[in-house]
């Protein structure tokens, strides 16, 4: 399913935050 929503909201580290 949609993980990318279920994670918690964390700073990306290596990769772009917003991207």
């Amino acid at each position: 399913a949609n993980d990318r929503l279920a994670r918690p909201r964390a700073p990306a580290r290596g990769r772009d935050p917003h991207r």
